[in-house]
């Protein structure tokens, strides 16, 4: 049964949200698909809420993150060809992919090494 909130009864009900894996399945096979926004668009609903609809159903769940993953391998393929911007690749991976800059710096053992910044006219002014 489906639940009732505020404007009715929702559409996500088991059977809805086992067919949405499967449209998803089929989407993502189609090599010129790679943006869930536009998957999420086409089924009435944004990326955002395509993401908690996936949380209530496993199959849908495990498709989700299958195409998720599946997203970012296309978009680092797409970062790497000459005729793509790839600055905005990188904008796009940090965004949907949680990609990051990784700040931290080690030697040749594996161990972090440590900067020390000085400043310069402070140390002047300490002599």
């Amino acid at each position: 049964m489906a639940k009732t909130g505020p404007k009715g009864p929702s559409k996500y009900t088991p059977e809805y949200l086992e067919e949405l894996a499967k449209k998803l399945e089929e989407w993502i096979i189609i090599r010129t698909n790679f943006w869930l926004g536009d998957f999420a668009v086409e089924n009435d609903m944004n990326r955002h809420d395509l993401a908690k609809i996936a949380k209530k159903n496993e199959k849908l769940f495990r498709t989700y993150k299958k195409a998720k993953q599946i997203q970012e391998n296309r978009l680092v393929k797409l970062g790497v060809d000459k005729r793509s911007n790839p600055a905005f690749i990188i904008f796009t991976l940090k965004n949907v992919a949680n990609w990051r800059d990784n700040k931290e710096l080690t030697g040749a053992g594996g161990e972090p090494i440590i900067v020390q910044v000085i400043d310069f006219h402070k140390k002047q002014q300490e002599k």
